[in-house]
This record gives C-alpha cells, structure tokens and sequence, in this order.
C-alpha cells in the first residue's frame, strides 16, 4: 500500500469516526463552517459513501450564505438523495441546479436526470402537473 493511499484511508476513517460519534447514537458533530461541512461531506462523497455525506452537506446548506457553495452541494446531495425513498429532497436540489446553474450543459444534465429519476419513482404525472401550474 502506498502511503497516499495509508494517508486517504486514514483522513477517511477519521472523518467517518468524527461524524458517526455522538451521545447514545446519535450524531452529536456541528461544524464551525459551511466550509467545514462541505470538507466532510466531500470526503463522504469522494469515497461514495453518499449516505455517510448527505448530513455534512445538508449542514453546509443550513450554514451557507455562498451561492456557489450551495449550488455545488445541491448537486452533490443528488447522488445521496436517489438512495432514499422520499422523492421531494431530490427534486427540490434538482430545481435548484437547474434554476440556478451557470452553464447550459448542467442545466441539461440535471434535468435530464431529473426527468429520469421521477419516472422510476412513478412521479412523472405529479411532476407534469407541478409544471403546469408554475
């Protein structure tokens, strides 16, 4: 093993112990930042742990006041987010991203799958119906 690769490992479990921590089971960390936050949620995020990541970032959107950042960590919470069986957190940072989006091409992106995801969750009709009356 490469000591990169000891170093990430170690970075990873130490986060992973820090944000899994807590009183009885429960999840006790708060983070000082949306800085903070969004560095957990990233690591979470970056070893595919996104259920691990979904609870830093949802901090980082409680704390934020950066557009930026917030844009950012709507579009990371969507790969957490299709693991839950609730259909309302990914469509509300979905619409997020695709209102908000500097670039064409993410718009397109996120609204295709955006589109895909609410056919498999049987939401398509409801979605269809949201749009109409926007």
């Amino acid at each position: 093993m490469s000591t990169r690769t000891a170093t990430s490992l170690f970075i990873i479990a130490t986060l992973t112990l820090s944000a899994t921590q807590g009183v009885n089971g429960q999840n006790s960390r708060k983070y000082s930042t949306d800085k903070e936050a969004f560095g957990v949620g990233a690591a979470f995020y970056n070893s595919r742990n996104f259920k691990a990541s979904r609870e830093p970032f949802e901090a980082v959107l409680k704390l934020t006041k950066d557009d930026e950042l917030r844009l950012k960590t709507n579009e990371s919470q969507l790969q957490a987010y299709r693991l839950i069986p609730e259909f309302e957190p990914f469509r509300d940072a979905a619409e997020y991203v695709i209102s908000n989006a500097t670039r064409d091409a993410q718009r397109s992106l996120t609204r295709r799958s955006f589109v895909g995801f609410s056919y498999q969750r049987g939401q398509i009709d409801n979605l269809i119906n949201r749009m109409k009356s926007v």
